[in-house]
């Protein structure tokens, strides 16, 4: 449990603590992190303002738990997501296609928290955003390793940071900016998409070729997560 907020000792209080969390979703769809108040969350949750503050060091607190609650269902998504027997004669490319559908599909459904926690951005997001970042390198470079246990594990795993790291600048990039479809010349997102996938396929083959290199590049750079 994230140390600003309190863990609940009895049912009710579970009870309590989930329909604030049910609530500040809720409003996060219809309004900016910022024009929500605690007496917001309290009216539409139908709970005393007391209950909150029993429970949330204060209204950050409240974000970074239901960040924690989003960040805990995408690393569960990821076992399935990265089982081998999923993708079992299906080509690399069909294969990395539907898994990056599933990541657009999730960073939509969640886009209202995961902006909001984005600009919010306090150490216990930060953390977590590395939780999941770590997660994602480890189960998707064991879904390669199993795949192809002839090629270089360190290989795959390196083209597995490079394309996590893009991955999630192209979905944070939809996230924060939902009216980039707006601008002149904007490359719609499914566009964005089909030649994010190509260049992650094409990664994978340089990977098990051996000719994935990163230069003069900083590799550790690549774990700082996105």
């Amino acid at each position: 449990m994230i140390d600003v907020i309190r863990a609940p000792a009895q049912a009710r209080s579970q009870r309590t603590m989930d329909e604030v969390y049910r609530s500040l979703d809720a409003l996060l769809k219809t309004k900016p992190f910022d024009e929500i108040t605690i007496s917001d969350l309290a009216t539409h949750a139908d709970v005393a303002v007391g209950s909150i503050y029993a429970r949330f060091k204060d209204k950050k607190a409240l974000l970074a738990g239901l960040h924690l609650k989003v960040s805990d269902q995408a690393i569960t998504c990821m076992g399935p997501l990265s089982a081998p027997a999923k993708w079992e004669g299906r080509t690399d490319d069909q294969m990395v296609r539907a898994i990056m559908k599933s990541v657009d599909r999730f960073y939509r459904r969640e886009a209202h928290v995961l902006g909001a926690a984005y600009l919010a951005d306090t150490g216990h997001i930060t953390e977590m955003r590395t939780k999941v970042w770590e997660a994602a390198v480890e189960n998707f470079t064991a879904l390669l390793v199993a795949r192809d246990p002839e090629t270089d594990p360190a290989q795959l795993q390196l083209a597995v940071r490079i394309i996590v790291r893009l991955t999630t600048a192209v979905t944070m990039q939809s996230v924060l900016i939902d009216w980039i479809s707006r601008w002149k010349g904007a490359v719609p997102n499914v566009v964005a998409l089909e030649h994010l996938s190509r260049f992650a396929v094409d990664t994978i083959v340089r990977a098990r070729t051996g000719r994935l290199n990163t230069g003069d590049a900083d590799v550790g750079a690549l774990d700082e997560g996105g």
